[in-house]
C-alpha cells in the first residue's frame, strides 16, 4: 500500500534495530502471517512462528529461513484458537 507516492515503513523497521527484535507471528504457517513472517524475516528480526500444525510449521520455518537468508526463523507448536491455551484456566475472583 501506497500513501502520498511513498511506501509506509514504521519507524522501528530500520536495519540494525530489527536484528535486536523478536516477532512473534500467529498463524504464520501460511496465508497472512506467512508473508507477515517473511517480511519481518527479510528485515532481519528473529521470527518466532505460532502455529498448531507441527508439520505446517517446520516446512513454514524452513522456507523462511531459505527465501529470507535469516537463520533465525522458529516455529512454536501452540492452538491460540481456544483461550485457555494462552492464558491459563480462567479464574473467577470475588467481589
Amino acid at each position: 500500500m501506497q500513501i502520498n507516492n511513498r511506501e509506509p515503513q514504521a519507524q522501528w523497521m530500520n536495519g540494525a534495530s530489527c536484528q535486536k527484535r523478536i516477532a512473534l507471528a500467529t498463524g504464520g504457517t501460511d496465508g497472512i502471517g506467512k508473508a507477515i513472517a517473511h517480511e519481518l524475516a527479510g528485515q532481519g528480526m528473529r521470527v518466532v512462528i505460532v502455529g498448531s500444525n507441527a508439520v505446517k510449521g517446520a516446512a513454514a520455518a524452513s522456507e523462511l529461513r531459505e527465501a529470507s537468508g535469516n537463520d533465525h526463523i522458529e516455529f512454536l507448536r501452540a492452538d491460540l484458537s481456544a483461550i485457555r491455551n494462552a492464558v491459563g484456566e480462567p479464574r473467577v475472583q470475588p467481589a
